[in-house]
């Protein structure tokens, strides 16, 4: 296997939940050595949802190739191991909110006293300053106040969430792109720099397409399904067998002869431009639905989708076991576990042609490396003894 472009470089991943873990392990993938600092009683996550063997499909997911220290902060010795760690470390993540850290005694200033050379990663639900800075947040609640919900859904739908916990996703690949670019930076500058970014900020920043309506125009998006705002046809169709997409975009005249066999609609007024087919969505919807009302969705994308954007609404089985995404594109591979078992996850979504970017294993069980990595930063065996003793490490 080669190299990951990070090897050498040593996080510290003191984050839980999906948004910082997620990050880690984008780094992790790419080489990095995360030694992820967990509290002595277990994260929710690591106990819930489906498992294989001791490890929860959840909590794996989002920390592959991590090793991990179990540790009490709030005591003395658990706040001097944490002091050596950063000393080492080239990258702190954390995802708690504005204030605890300091309060830790690990704010900026404190890391930078004792290791000017790291990059401090600060990962929060809405920023760490504002009137809203001091919230706690999940995914739903920047989802919501973000504006995603309010134009998911039809219009006759309370507004919806994605369903997959996309604030936090984004949020995970913000900070892993900060992460990058800072440690570039520095090596170009010797500056290491505190960076942060936030839930509520990656959704806003995610709405590019549909913010400027509402810049410009004085116009909100309102829920409109899977319709897209300046296209059609654009939206999920029904078929003999399920439903299918089709994403026309500057095709109309070949959708029109070549896919529906109906010429006559090139020039019919109540579609010939852009802004007449949305506004008589309905009616080409009709249309649509009445030329696949006997066709397949097997037969529909196979025959058409080389001509124009066309794709199945997948199920989770049908995602897992399509060719072209499972093995073609390897996005679920097999790692091994610290149990001995070993479990299909999703792949990094990155290739790169010379450098390893995609996980190895899974995360190590709560405390695993307590041992190796106390003694790698000074502390001899009866120290460790005594401090697992007294509760302060596993």
């Amino acid at each position: 296997m080669k190299q990951g472009i990070l090897d050498g470089i040593r996080v510290i991943d003191f984050t839980k939940a999906i948004a910082g873990p997620l990050c880690g392990t984008y780094l992790a993938d790419m080489g990095a050595e995360v030694i992820k600092v967990e509290a002595i009683k277990p994260d929710f996550s690591r106990v819930s949802g489906a498992k294989v063997g001791e490890f929860a499909g959840y909590f794996t997911s989002v920390n592959l190739g991590k090793k991990s220290i179990a540790l009490d902060l709030k005591t003395p010795e658990g706040k001097k191991v944490f002091t050596e760690l950063i000393k080492t470390a080239d990258v702190l993540l954390e995802n708690n909110r504005p204030g605890v850290m300091d309060r830790l005694g690990f704010g900026v200033e404190a890391c930078k006293a004792l290791n000017p050379k790291m990059i401090y990663c600060s990962v929060s639900g809405f920023g760490q300053t504002g009137p809203y800075a001091m919230r706690p947040a999940y995914d739903l609640a920047a989802q919501a106040m973000g504006g995603t919900m309010h134009i998911t859904g039809t219009e006759d739908t309370i507004p919806l969430n994605h369903g997959a916990p996309t604030a936090d996703v984004m949020t995970a690949q913000n900070a892993t792109i900060a992460i990058l670019a800072s440690l570039f930076a520095r090596e170009r500058t010797g500056i290491a720099q505190r960076v942060e970014t936030s839930l509520l900020e990656s959704v806003v920043s995610s709405l590019r397409a549909q913010t400027p309506e509402y810049l410009i125009d004085g116009k909100v998006p309102m829920r409109e399904g899977s319709k897209f705002l300046s296209a059609c046809p654009y939206e999920a169709y029904k078929a003999k067998d399920g439903y299918f997409v089709f994403a026309g975009m500057g095709t109309w005249a070949m959708f029109c002869t070549d896919i529906l066999g109906r010429p006559d609609l090139v020039e019919d007024e109540r579609f010939v431009k852009t802004d007449a087919r949305m506004k008589n969505r309905p009616a080409l919807r009709e249309i649509i639905e009445e030329w696949a009302a006997d066709k397949t969705v097997a037969s529909i994308v196979d025959t058409y989708a080389a001509k124009m954007p066309c794709a199945p609404v997948n199920d989770f089985a049908q995602v897992c076991n399509d060719p072209h995404i499972r093995d073609a594109r390897e996005m679920f591979i097999e790692i091994p576990l610290a149990d001995g078992n070993k479990m299909t996850v999703t792949n990094n979504p990155i290739k790169m042609s010379d450098f390893r970017c995609r996980p190895l294993a899974g995360p190590s069980r709560q405390g695993g490396d307590n041992d190796a990595v106390l003694a790698e930063l000074g502390f001899d065996e009866a120290t460790i003894a005594q401090y697992r003793e007294n509760g302060i490490i596993l």
